[in-house]
């Protein structure tokens, strides 16, 4: 059961905290920003 687009975006941004922040996240990040 895939999470729901806000949670996934949390849970993006609090990896993106916690360790460095791989080109893959960044770029999927960066897309659903837009």
């Amino acid at each position: 059961m895939k999470p729901l687009p806000e949670e996934e975006e949390l849970g993006v941004i609090d990896r993106a905290e916690k360790e460095p922040t791989s080109e893959e996240d960044f770029h999927w990040l960066e897309t659903a920003m837009r």
